[in-house]
């Protein structure tokens, strides 16, 4: 069965969607992330829309790599024993380059946020840290 595609931007205004980005900000700057962070929508090669989600870049002290920034994904989906709750759960993961030129990257966790469609509310659930 198909997902349904649905639109954070179609659910959301401005003000709640850039409140999720406070949101994660509050969340990382726990772990030492100075950044603000943005979220925006991709349309992927099967149609689907997927939310992104992208920090500033941030120093670590020591000074350990060229740039460093958080990044994330994932999908709204519909809430299956609840009418208008939506759930975007996003996977986040530092990404940096290094001064001798690569990049890579490294699993932080997954960020649950709760939608409640008719209000157009947003309740964060917090972060799970990966191993």
């Amino acid at each position: 069965m198909a997902q349904e595609n649905i639109s954070l931007y179609d659910v959301l205004d401005t003000k709640e969607i850039d409140g999720m980005g406070k949101s994660l900000k509050i969340i990382l700057s726990r772990m030492g992330v100075q950044a603000d962070f943005y979220l925006t929508e991709l349309k992927i090669y099967d149609g689907r829309l997927l939310v992104k989600v992208k920090s500033t870049e941030f120093n670590t002290t020591p000074v350990l790599f060229k740039a460093i920034h958080v990044e994330g994904e994932g999908f709204v989906i519909r809430d299956k024993e609840h009418d208008g709750v939506l759930r975007l759960s996003i996977n986040l993961s530092y990404r940096f380059n290094c001064f001798s030129g690569g990049e890579n990257g490294a699993n932080i966790g997954v960020c649950q946020f709760v939608i409640f469609a008719g209000t157009k509310r947003v309740a964060c659930n917090g972060l799970t840290l990966r191993d």
